[in-house]
């Protein structure tokens, strides 16, 4: 596997959301881990935040007040939640 050279003069940011469905916590954090995943090898963003369960239309400020939520942000190893 080649090893790309980023120059470091800017952080690049990502976001990862998963809208509210039926699957259960595992299933969730299975694939937030594969988006976050894709951010990092294809978009090269160095800080990523994830809402793990919210509507897009929703406002940031309601978005992950759930109980769960935390602790799938702590096991994907990201920056932060919304």
């Amino acid at each position: 596997m080649k090893t790309l050279s980023i120059p470091f003069a800017h952080t690049y940011r990502s976001y990862a959301r998963k809208s509210p469905t039926g699957e259960d916590v595992i299933r969730r954090t299975r694939l937030l881990k594969s988006m976050v995943s894709n951010l990092k090898e294809r978009s090269f963003a160095i800080k990523i935040f994830v809402s793990p369960c919210s509507l897009a239309s929703s406002p940031l400020v309601s978005r992950d007040l759930q109980g769960n939520s935390q602790v799938i942000v702590d096991e994907l190893s990201v920056d932060g939640n919304t």
